[in-house]
């Protein structure tokens, strides 16, 4: 099961991951550099407040529900009183006035008018209903509906930024930054109608709100508790940069980062379907699972480092043809993010064990020590530095993530830190065998 649910994920991944690119930089292009760097600060602002409102719970969904220890409909029950909860929070702390208002500090200036504060509780509120559902599906290991889905949901972004993108092609300097809201908000509702669709369909449990404090709403918030703070500590590690050079330098900066921080984090393609499947055979306690993450270790990285490589010496000729000229300035901090780009893409592994061991302690503490890096060194390095600072703090930072997670693993594991880096002839030979023999 964990072979076939792996395929499946890992070749749906990459048509998926293929349509996020194309759409990307459709989108890129009709942005511009200073709209991209306007955009990427919004969508920043809107994960923030996800991470912040959405108090992790679809990370306890998924575990409780593949481990069965609380009810579905239960379940349910909780993540639609959270939903109600933050949207309504959300809409007191967006009519606030300054300097109470968050949003007044963390908007680009000129981009305070009620459409941008409507459209973000909209989004927020739909967004984080699709992650509800989703993470109930992937509870119950059904990854084949959850990659239809996200394939369904790149797809349609790919033809509706086309449109755009062609429909400016012949009426140029039309399209604005609102018209390109207004699409992704479109998408996002079009995935929640066919979410409500297969929720009704497969799964059939209609949310139960008489809950217990003891029996439900604790045991949830003493596991995802620390989970949660993670999280939003690591999205600050990942994003915090955005804001400091939003802050010191203006969105032209921020829009040339935002494109080298997106490149190279499709790096991490590969890594997505592998912890999407792992993770609910990882709660399993009776499974030793050792050999099988050394072995997607070894791989991983391995992918990993070629990808690197090979945008390391082809960057300079592919990135202003794809993106355009005016994106030049892209080229160094993407070079210097590559290090940190290749260790965060196997601390993601180590830290789905954590997760599922139920010792997200451990996430926590390295995520701490990745964001006060980070901070420090925002500090010093940005004001002077730029986007080249930025990117070199974040690349210090996901080194120091790496490292500790790591030290951690081998500890408690008492393994060969080699068996999970190096690859062997054998692993080269097995993966061809697993493709060969994906039907």
């Amino acid at each position: 099961m964990l072979k076939k649910n792996f395929l499946y994920s890992f070749f749906t991944q990459f048509p998926i991951s293929f349509l996020n690119i194309v759409s990307g930089i459709i989108l890129t292009r009709l942005l511009g550099v200073e709209g991209k760097g306007v955009y990427a600060t919004i969508q920043a602002n809107i994960q923030l407040f996800s991470l912040l409102l959405g108090f992790g719970l679809t990370t306890g969904i998924i575990y409780f529900t593949s481990s069965n220890k609380i009810q579905l409909n239960k379940l349910m029950g909780i993540a639609i009183s959270i939903l109600l909860l933050s949207s309504s929070l959300l809409g007191i702390l967006i009519i606030l006035p300054s300097p109470y208002n968050f949003f007044s500090y963390l908007f680009p200036k000129g981009y305070h008018a009620p459409f941008y504060y409507i459209y973000f509780i909209l989004f927020f509120g739909i967004s984080y209903f699709n992650s509800i559902i989703s993470a109930v599906f992937q509870g119950k290991q059904n990854f084949k509906v959850i990659n239809s889905v996200l394939l369904v949901n790149s797809s349609l972004s790919v033809l509706l930024f086309s449109m755009i993108l062609i429909y400016d092609y012949f009426i140029p300097e039309i399209i604005t930054l609102k018209h390109l809201l207004s699409i992704s908000l479109i998408t996002v509702s079009i995935n929640a109608i066919i979410w409500i669709f297969l929720y009704i369909k497969s799964i059939k449990i209609i949310p139960s709100f008489k809950l217990s404090i003891v029996h439900e709403i604790k045991p949830i918030y003493l596991f995802i508790g620390i989970t949660y703070i993670a999280n939003l500590l690591n999205f600050l590690n990942y994003r915090i940069d955005i804001w400091f050079l939003n802050y010191y330098h203006t969105a032209v900066e921020v829009g040339y980062y935002s494109l080298a921080t997106n490149i190279v984090e499709n790096f991490w393609i590969l890594t997505t379907p592998i912890i999407t499947v792992l993770l609910p055979y990882l709660s399993n306690k009776d499974k030793n699972m050792t050999n099988v993450i050394a072995y997607i270790s070894r791989v991983n990285i391995s992918v990993l480092l070629c990808l690197a490589i090979f945008t390391f010496f082809t960057i300079e000729y592919i990135l202003p043809f794809v993106y355009g000229k005016q994106f030049l300035p892209s080229i160094s901090p993407l070079i210097l993010l590559l290090p940190g780009i290749i260790l965060g893409g196997s601390t993601k592994l180590f830290a789905t064990y954590f997760v599922s061991n139920n010792q997200v302690h451990y996430n926590l503490k390295a995520t701490i020590i990745g964001l006060v890096l980070t901070i420090i060194l925002d500090f010093i390095l940005i004001p002077q530095y730029g986007t080249a600072g930025a990117a070199i703090a974040t690349s210090i930072a996901y080194t120091s993530v790496f490292l500790f997670v790591t030290i951690i693993y081998f500890t408690q594991n008492k393994t060969n830190p080699i068996a999970y880096f190096i690859i062997q002839s054998r692993d080269i030979t097995k993966l061809f065998s697993l493709f060969s023999n994906r039907s």
